[in-house]
Formats: structure tokens, sequence, C-alpha cells
């Protein structure tokens, strides 16, 4: 076993050599053991710490209790287990009772700020109890003079009031409108205190709610920021704010290539708001935050409706509108009718402005990509309703080129009345500039009836035999026995091919505006009115023919007007068509009138769908006229 002396305890340079020599002869009654941190006593067989850092006083002092213990004859060694164990007993009870020791004087101290701690307090509340009457007495004593004060204001302004000569009505309405004011300021605490405790069940539940309440203060109100949950991506909060909130960015303000004037600025930056959050729990919707201080003047009550957020369109009104604009009425009656249901301009809900917005954004949202398909599918339906229902149509490069349709009552009318058949096109009434040529005819009222109706994207020669075939189909060749139509030469060649031994006759209108265009002296003109409308024989006409080419114009263009114009005399001149069944009509007056009536109600714009459509409802329109004219 190695001797302490191996361990070589640390030394230092302040050490002495006298205390050097007395740590060496302590040590050397021990025995290091294996770890170098504790040594076993010679004597007793002890095992004790060994380190530096505690010094060597408690060692010196075994090694003393051993010798005193062995040189005693009573006294045996401290070799054995009993002692060794009653020795390591005592000394943990020793540093047991050390460690109480200091415990209880740290906790005496702290015992004793206790209560020098509680002791002020109790001074300090018998004190705050002492001066509590003092404090009430004296808090009285300011309420008092304060009333006292405004006792001597009203006397003053009552005095101030007899001086300057005021009557009693005067006083009375001054003191009315003060009562009025406490009035109305106790009134809007309790509203805000009634919103701020409000909940709502949605998000668009709450906008109106204070859309109505800005409506009754006089300002407009719209959407603001909002939260998102990261989770769900639903909104958990939004804030409504006065429409004035904010301000004009400086980039709008500093341009100095403006070419239009500066709209005027409106925003102030506006505090007033409502913040709402969702409540995961419960799902509403509750009031974090509501400002209602305006840094402007509000809106007066007759100005209040035509603000931004009080002019919109409920779902009752579309749904009206939608009804009125399929029967023809015009915007302006739409306003006139809804200012007058409602009781005036101010209580009808939207003005002129938000009326044309809806109009045109529900005539884009019937214009279907697939809009030739929508109308097949449209007809098709109506072949399924109705069996004598005639469809056809041609496409050209995947489009729709031709198309000719006629219903059940249509041929049954052709069937009465096909006798005389006007046939005309009327202008491109659709947004992809197809032509409309309805055929129509005169029934026993001498009212116009339609018997069919086509659209095309081109008039030519071919179109118009396509559209004269498909009619003959439809009316189970049935030819007409005259046809009253413009003067386009594609028409009458047409009609010629097809409709062989049908009586052709040019509208007069026509042929007297194209001859206006090439004769300028009016007694000229006027001796072609009477070739037009003059009833004579044949030869007759072929002389005053003659005399009336001499006097018109040599120009070139005269000259190629008279041949086309000779050429066609059998189809314009009163003298050949005289004789022939044409009704007492004619011009193309009746086409020209159910042209006017489709312009006011097809627009340009329009799909070919819609346009359909519209003309459908007018054919039933005039069907519903006949049916009141057989009543009568």
């Amino acid at each position: 076993m190695s001797t302490i002396e191996d361990h070589n305890p640390p030394s230092s340079g302040s050490i002495s050599k006298k205390r050097r020599r007395q740590t060496s002869e302590v040590w050397n009654h021990f025995d290091s053991l294996p770890d170098g941190k504790r040594a076993t006593c010679k004597y007793c067989s002890r095992s004790l710490c060994a380190s530096s850092k505690m010094g060597t006083s408690h060692l010196k002092r075994h090694i003393e209790t051993c010798k005193k213990i062995q040189g005693d004859p009573s006294q045996t060694p401290f070799i054995g287990s009993e002692k060794e164990k009653y020795e390591r007993e005592l000394e943990d009870a020793r540093v047991l009772l050390k460690m109480k020791t200091e415990q209880i004087a740290i906790l005496e101290k702290e015992l004793n700020k206790a209560k020098v701690n509680a002791v002020t307090r109790i001074r300090i509340v018998q004190e705050a109890e002492q001066q509590k009457p003092q404090m009430e007495q004296h808090q009285k004593e300011e309420e008092a003079n304060e009333q006292v004060e405004e006792v001597q204001e009203e006397l003053a302004a009552e005095s101030a009031a007899v001086d300057s000569m005021e009557t009693t009505d005067q006083i009375e309405a001054t003191v009315e409108g003060n009562l009025n004011d406490e009035y109305f300021d106790v009134a809007s605490l309790r509203e805000y205190d009634r919103i701020v405790n409000m909940t709502f069940a949605s998000e668009n539940e709450a906008f109106h709610f204070f859309n109505e309440y800005a409506k009754r203060e006089g300002f407009s109100v719209r959407r603001s920021s909002t939260k998102k949950d990261r989770l769900q991506n639903t909104i958990k909060f939004r804030q409504f704010c006065c429409s004035r909130q904010g301000l004009r960015e400086k980039k709008y303000l500093e341009m100095p290539d403006r070419k239009r004037p500066a709209t005027p600025i409106s925003r102030c930056d506006c505090p007033v708001k409502l913040c709402i959050k969702l409540d995961p729990k419960t799902n509403r919707w509750w009031v974090q935050n509501f400002i209602n201080d305006h840094n402007h003047d509000l809106t007066a009550p007759d100005c209040t409706p035509f603000l931004r957020s009080h002019c919109s369109i409920n779902e009752s009104q579309k749904c009206e509108i939608s009804s009125m604009k399929a029967s023809g009425i015009r915007n302006c009656q739409i306003l006139e009718y809804a200012a007058l249901c409602s009781g005036g301009y101010e209580n009808r809900g939207f003005q002129e402005e938000n009326l044309y917005n809806y109009t045109l954004g529900h005539e884009q949202s019937t214009m279907l990509a697939d809009d030739a398909d929508s109308v097949l599918r449209y007809f098709k339906e109506r072949e399924e309703s109705d069996p004598d229902f005639f469809l056809k149509y041609d496409t050209k490069d995947g489009c729709l080129n031709r198309l000719f349709w006629a219903d059940g009552q249509s041929v049954v009318d052709y069937a009465y009345f096909g006798d005389l058949v006007i046939f005309d096109s009327t202008y491109k009434l659709n947004r992809y500039n197809m032509v409309v040529v309805p055929f129509l005819g005169c029934n026993h009222h001498r009212s116009t009836i339609i018997f069919a109706c086509g659209i095309v994207s081109c008039e030519n020669n071919e179109t118009y035999r396509w559209l004269l075939e498909a009619f003959l189909q439809a009316m189970y060749q049935k030819h007409p026995e005259s046809v009253l139509t413009d003067g386009d030469h594609a028409m009458g060649k047409a009609i010629k091919s097809v409709f062989k031994g049908t009586a052709h006759r040019i509208c007069s209108w026509h042929m007297d505006r194209n001859a206006q265009k090439y004769i300028h002296d009016p007694a000229v003109l006027q001796k072609f009115k009477e070739l037009l409308s003059g009833i004579c024989s044949r030869e007759e006409f072929e002389k005053k023919w003659i005399s009336f080419a001499q006097k018109v114009s040599q120009r070139v263009l005269s000259r190629q007007w008279l041949k086309r114009t000779y050429k066609c005399r059998e189809s314009w001149a009163a003298a050949f068509v005289n004789k022939k069944m044409f009704l007492g009509m004619s011009s193309t007056q009746r086409s020209e009138g159910l042209n006017a009536d489709l312009h006011s109600h097809i627009k340009s714009k329009m799909s070919l769908g819609m346009a359909v459509q519209k003309f459908e409802r007018r054919l039933t329109h005039k069907r519903t006229k006949e049916a009141e004219l057989d009543c009568k």
C-alpha cells in the first residue's frame, strides 16, 4: 500500500518549511487509497478525506484522538466496525447539526423581516382608515362646490338673458336644447355599449348591421383588413372602417404629366372602425373593437342615400329588374318605376350608375363561350316540345354560318296567310355581325305575322337560295303567290331560281331612295315617281321611259343605274305588277317596323343566344296581340 507521502500534497512558495514539515509528519500516519482522494488511518483503519483543499487540521485531531485512546489501558484501539461506525455517525451528526443551525439562523432573519413588513402594512392601513373620512368629506365638499358653481353659472346666464331682453320662449328653448344634448350623450353611450356587446352569425351580417348604423349616422363604410388562420385558411378577423379612412398616396398627388383633372380628395384618415373576431368554440363573431369618433362632418340625412355603401341592388330588386329588361323596358323607365314603388328616389336603394352596371354585367354573364352550341341546344329542346318545329343550320370551319327555324304555329299561319311573303334582311343585330332575315306576312286583321326567321353571316346569292329552300322545306313545299323585297339583286336572283312562278315586287320606297342618288332635278324625279306608281299599259310605260331616260344626266353612273332599273322593270313598275296579288302593299314597311321593334330590344353587343331569345319574346308578343284582336 502506498503512503500518503506518495500522494505529494500541493506545495506553494508562500508556505513555510516548518508548516511543510508538520504536514508531512501528520500525513505519515495515513495510507493513501487508490482513488487518491481518501486515506486510511494506520491506528483505527478509518478512511478519511485526504484533499489538500480541506487542510490537515482534521487529520491532526484524528491522530491525537487515536494516540490518547491507545495510551489509556481502559480503552481499546479504534479498530473494529462498531467504533468506526460510531465515529462516522458522530461526525455526520455534527455536520448535520451545523447545517440545521445555519438554516435556523436564516429563517429567523426572514421571520424578523416579515414581522417588520406586516407591522408596516398594518400601520399604513390604519392611517388610510383614519384619513378616509377626511377624504370623503373633502370630496363631498368639492362636489358641493361644483354644484354651487353650476347653479351660479345658470343664474348668471338667466340674468344675462333677462338683461338682453330675451323672451321666455327663447329661454325655454335654450334649456330644452341643453336637456336634449344630455339625452343624446346618454343615448350614444347606450348605443356604444350595445354594439360592443353584440355577436353576429356571419361576417356579412356584421357588415349589414354596421352599414345600417352608418346610414342612420350619416357616413359610408367599406371592408378593410383581414387576418386568416394559417392552418384552416379561413378568415378569423375582419375590420370595417369609414369610407374616408386612410390617405391618398403621394404618387397620385404629385403627377406632373397629369392630363385629366385630379379627383377631389375624400379621405381624411378617419379613425372610425368596427373590428370583429371569430370565436372558434361558438363559431360566432364578436366585437373586438369599436371606435365612433369621426374627424369630419357627417352627411345630411337627405344626402346619405347617395353614399356608395348605401347604393346597392338587393336580390328581390335584381329579379324584378331582370324580368323588366327581358320585357324590353328601358333603364330610365326602371328607375322611375323603382322610385314610384319605394316612395322617392332616396328610398329606392340604388342609383342610375348601379342599375347600368348590373344590367351590363347580367347581359355579359349570359354570353356563353359556346354561344352557338347553346342556341342549338335551345332549339333542340323546342323540337322535343313542338313536333312541327323545323330547324336547319349550316357550319363553316367549325363555326355556325347559317341558321333557319320555324315553329308549329308559324307553319299554321303560313298555311292560311301565306299568299304574300315579305322577305327582307335587317341590320346586324348581334355581336357576331350576323344578319337577321325574317319572313313576314299579313293576317286577317291586317297585322304583321312572322312565318320564319333566318340568321346568316353573309348576303349573297348562295345564302339566299339556302334560306328560300329551307323555307319551302319547312312549309311543305308550298310556294307563295307573291314576294315583296328590297332592291337587293342577290335576293332577286335567288327568288327567281327557287320561287318559280311567284310574282316578285321590289319595294317602291327603296326604288325612290335609289333614284334620288342619281336624279337631282325635282321635275325629272317626279317623272320617275309617275313611272313607279302610275297605272298604265306596258306600251305607255315604254314610251314614258324613253322620254324619261333622255332627261336624265348622261353621266356614267346614271347610265348604269338606268340600265339596271330598266332591266328589272317588271318587279317595280306599277304597269307590270298592278294585276298581281300584293294585298295593296308596295313597300316593305312592315319589315321596317319589325326591324325598329327588334332594334329597341336587341343590342349589337348581345350574344347570339340572347338575340334569339329576344326575337322569340317579340314573336310571342305579336301572337298575344293577335289573340286579343280575335276576341274582339
